[in-house]
């Protein structure tokens, strides 16, 4: 082959790695951030390669569960130090991407989501009329193969993504990743923030009314959007209920919060629930024996990234005596036979 206008395409002249002549990907990593629900890369593309020819004629393409994206132009970049893990070093040519994708249209992201594996499928393009317009010196079996190898390639790196986390009192911290470090040849791994947390532990056989229920620590600024606060209980010899309550007013905050059960409760004997009431008592509370459990929903954006976190915690009420006890116990009796009856008297 001839160089001409100093663009040329050459095959490798060795590969032990794998069956392509001409270019292969070895693999890519770098940087995703996620800030408001829109993810920004900032990557780099290890091509094994023997060639020199003109911008923008590589592009890819990314596939993942939730969308596909074409014509994303990647081109060369200089590097102080080719990657440990690139096999062929003497034939790596690194080429950077950066590019940002929104998720707050997707109906992917508008469910609940708890550490899934999302797939990040890229494809190289070649444009071809660039190519041409090069004037690099293939015969048609050359210029053929290398097209054939480039469409061939492909290179999928993978990391866990949750939008949900779920909690009770078996943990006390769970973590808020905000950047994912991206590597399709050693794995993926995320930088976190640390969030702790505690739930009430003094909710087993009581007989006062519940108020705290959980207290977080954020290590920064942080608002929380929605507050969904549910209990379901079961009094004793009756059917399973639920209370329910929501705050859309955004909270914002820098130190730890505790969330409460800011309403009075009131025990409805006529239909054995538990009711928001403001003459009744502060907290939730249930005067007869009564097991159930409570959970605080909460959708809070921490460090640029907007999570659903749910705690669940079990309690019981073992019942007021003084309650129980002022109770007229009405039975029903029935009489079958009126012989030897007399009357009755007060």
């Amino acid at each position: 082959m001839q160089i001409t206008n100093g663009y040329y395409v050459k095959r490798l002249e060795q590969n032990p790695i794998n069956h392509f002549k001409w270019i292969y990907i070895d693999s890519y990593d770098g940087e995703l951030k996620e800030n408001d629900n829109k993810w920004y890369f900032d990557l780099k593309f290890y091509i094994i390669q023997n060639l020199n020819l003109p911008l923008n004629i590589f592009s890819v393409s990314l596939s993942t569960q939730f969308c596909e994206i074409t014509d994303l132009i990647i081109n060369p970049v200089q590097i102080s130090q080719t990657p440990t893990w690139v096999k062929q070093k003497e034939y790596c040519t690194p080429y950077t991407l950066t590019f940002n994708l929104d998720t707050n249209d997707s109906k992917f992201f508008q469910q609940l989501i708890s550490n899934y594996k999302i797939n990040l499928l890229f494809k190289l393009n070649i444009d071809t009329s660039i190519l041409n317009n090069a004037k690099v010196e293939l015969d048609q079996d050359e210029y053929d193969q290398f097209i054939t190898e480039c469409y061939q390639q492909e290179i999928e790196a993978n990391f866990k993504y949750s939008n949900f986390e779920e909690k009770d009192n078996s943990q006390n911290s769970f973590n808020m990743p905000s950047t994912y470090y991206l590597n399709s040849s050693l794995g993926s791994y995320t930088n976190n923030e640390v969030v702790y947390y505690s739930l009430n532990n003094s909710v087993e056989q009581i007989d006062d009314p519940i108020k705290k229920l959980v207290e977080i620590s954020f290590p920064s600024e942080y608002t929380i959007f929605i507050q969904k606060i549910k209990f379901i209980y079961q009094i004793v010899g009756k059917k399973q209920q639920e209370l329910n309550y929501e705050n859309t007013t955004p909270y914002y905050g820098n130190a730890p919060i505790v969330l409460n059960y800011g309403f009075c409760t009131y025990f409805n004997e006529s239909s054995s629930t538990i009711e928001n009431e403001s003459s009744g008592i502060n907290g939730f509370y249930s005067p007869l024996p009564c097991t159930g459990y409570y959970e605080v929903q909460i959708k809070v954006n921490f460090n640029n990234t907007t999570k659903t976190i749910k705690f669940t915690n079990n309690f019981s009420f073992k019942g007021n005596s003084d309650f129980i006890n002022k109770k007229i116990q009405v039975s029903q009796a029935f009489i079958n036979n009126l012989d030897y009856f007399k009357g009755v008297s007060f």
